[in-house]
């Protein structure tokens, strides 16, 4: 505290010595303490620019001290190390924490890693209390920044969480690529290419006095192709995230931020990887205070941006060749399944109304992938055609024109476009 007496005698001005004590302040203590600090500062130093007050001050009689003010002593800072996460914690909505790293190179990046704090505002200072670049608010579509600086200078970091409390990493380097993870060791699903695998998030934290989901899940694949695509079916709500890292904790690609297709139910990223290399997938969900309950979902990789459906394992019916089936579908916009065994290289499907007038007809092999494109078959148009193996077995599904659609049929297939009787 005598230093900082001595700023108030010695200062031509209140604005002068304010102005200094501030600076120093921002070397030692939060932008909070700091801003507490400096109202009591403003005081000792009006009382300081008097000769008497001053001499009173000087020998410590009767001054306000840091513990009378209840405030804490000098705040703990810790100190970055490069291309390292900290593992770090604020509690609640607008508390900050500061850390201090020395420059390594002219440009300096800063990353965030998103645990239950998912978006933070982040400032630079340098040793002279200087603001360094404007403010960065770092989130999921944001996850670092940098600033130029001068190398073996210290600088400080002001991480001040947004919307609410919780956990995040925080590191810095010399390069835009974002330093090494730790990747877990347990709870772990293994992806089989082609194959779907469940997933589901059910961590819920508190944002604003809601209850809201938050969480992550992580998967594991080895890669079968430089391009490798992630596919996400089924999902309930609609903007969460995908991170891939390789064996050693590096992320392959900038973090995804996906909006589910309502179209399609579906959602899929595409990453460039190494062949025979093992590759972690995090899937994490952002708090929003309307989002409750559990995210659900399915994830699969594959090499291909086409995705296999899941086929039915129960009410489908068996096709016979040059034979129309009855077929009913009684809830709106419902489907109905079936399936043939293909008897030569090229098969015909046969659609004939009844009261249902208009369907939509996809086909798919036993793997769950589409053969051709879906077509529209009606009073016009009743047949379509398909290169198919002999042999193999495969899936019809029907689907009404309209959302609201409902009503009879017949479908069949054959070897001629000649429709069966």
């Amino acid at each position: 505290m005598r230093f900082l007496f001595s700023l108030a005698k010695n200062a031509a001005s209140p604005k002068d010595a304010i102005t200094a004590f501030y600076i120093h302040a921002l070397k030692e203590f939060s932008m909070k303490n700091t801003i507490k600090l400096l109202a009591v500062f403003t005081v000792i130093t009006v009382t300081a620019l008097t000769a008497a007050s001053c001499d009173m001050l000087g020998s410590g009689q009767n001054g306000p001290s840091v513990e009378e003010t209840g405030e804490s002593n000098q705040e703990v800072i810790e100190i970055l190390t490069e291309n390292t996460w900290s593992d770090l914690r604020l509690n609640i909505k607008g508390e900050s924490r500061r850390f201090k790293f020395t420059a390594t190179a002219s440009e300096q990046f800063i990353h965030f890693y998103s645990g239950t704090l998912t978006d933070v505002n982040l400032r630079v200072h340098n040793s002279d209390g200087r603001e360094v670049g404007q403010t960065s608010s770092l989130d999921s579509s944001y996850l670092k920044t940098s600033r130029a600086v001068t190398p073996g200078r210290e600088y400080y970091v002001e991480i001040i969480a947004y919307s609410q409390g919780g956990t995040y990493r925080i590191a810095f380097s010399s390069s835009s690529s974002t330093p090494p993870v730790q990747l877990p060791t347990a709870n772990i699903t293994e992806l089989t290419e082609h194959t779907w695998a469940g997933g589901n998030i059910t961590e819920s934290i508190l944002v604003d006095g809601y209850s809201t989901l938050r969480g992550e899940q992580w998967f594991k694949f080895t890669a079968t192709a430089s391009e490798q695509f992630i596919h996400f079916s089924q999902v309930l709500f609609d903007v969460w995230a995908v991170h891939v890292y390789d064996s050693e904790g590096y992320e392959s690609s900038q973090t995804r931020r996906l909006i589910y297709d309502n179209e399609s139910d579906s959602s899929t990223v595409m990453y460039t990887l190494i062949p025979g290399g093992e590759y972690y997938v995090r899937v994490w969900v952002i708090p929003d205070e309307h989002r409750t309950g559990m995210l659900s979902y399915r994830i699969l990789f594959n090499s291909s941006d086409f995705m296999p459906v899941q086929l039915p394992a129960a009410n489908i019916t068996q096709l016979t060749e040059n034979t129309l089936a009855s077929g009913n579908i009684t809830s709106r916009g419902g489907e109905q399944w079936f399936k043939f065994t293909a008897t030569a290289s090229e098969q015909f499907i046969h659609f004939s109304p009844g009261t249902l007038h208009n369907v939509y007809v996809q086909v798919y092999g036993s793997d769950g992938y589409a053969v051709g494109d879906r077509v529209d078959l009606y009073h016009s148009t009743l047949s379509m055609s398909r290169t198919v193996t002999t042999g193999s077995g495969y899936y019809v599904m029907v689907k009404p024109y309209t959302s609201s659609g409902t009503g009879t049929y017949r479908i069949g297939f054959s070897n001629t476009s000649v429709t069966p009787q």
